[in-house]
């Protein structure tokens, strides 16, 4: 399941990135890492996706969303 079809308020772990290296490395440099628990917070058709990872929130745009594969825990 990819990131941008989650429901709001499910917690899901990312399992896998697909993208290249700029894009691990800007992920990375947010704290969105292979193994991290997240929670979405907002998912909206036409806006991005807001996502909580532990007391942070960040702001990914629907094409990066749609690069992070999640399983829902």
């Amino acid at each position: 399941m990819l990131l941008s079809e989650v429901q709001k308020n499910q917690t899901v772990q990312i399992i896998e990135i697909m993208g290249g290296r700029e894009l691990h490395t800007k992920l990375h440099s947010m704290g969105i890492v292979v193994g991290v628990k997240c929670v979405v917070v907002r998912n909206d058709c036409r806006f991005p996706l807001i996502v909580r990872i532990q007391n942070c929130r960040l702001v990914l745009g629907r094409g990066i969303a749609e690069k992070i594969e999640v399983q829902v825990v």
